[in-house]
């Protein structure tokens, strides 16, 4: 992959703060919580920041340094895309899934 993604794991072999994190975005979106890429990002900062993680410019797992850990406006083009489609996947699933839950 490129733009930093060189990384990332494939889900199943995802840290557990990984999946946790992505976890709470995806229900705080279907709950109406967060409502933009924006807030996507910040919801996901915190939680690594939380976990311990902080800025690196190259992602290490044993360190917890991230490179995508600053605010929204200063992600390159390509992750603020690629948390846009997140966002619009998301939304797009989550009307189908109230839609068919009668919600």
């Amino acid at each position: 992959m490129q733009n930093g993604d060189e990384h990332r794991l494939p889900w199943i072999f995802a840290t557990k703060v990984e999946q946790q994190s992505m976890r709470e975005v995806v229900n705080l979106c279907l709950k109406g919580q967060l409502i933009s890429a924006n807030q996507i990002h910040d919801a996901w900062v915190l939680s690594y920041f939380k976990a311990g993680w902080k800025f690196g410019p190259i992602r290490d797992y044993d360190k917890k340094v991230h490179p995508s850990l600053v605010p929204y406006d200063r992600l390159s083009v390509f992750e603020k895309t690629k948390l846009e489609l997140c966002f619009s996947i998301i939304k797009a699933l989550s009307q189908n899934y109230y839609s068919l839950e009668g919600k």
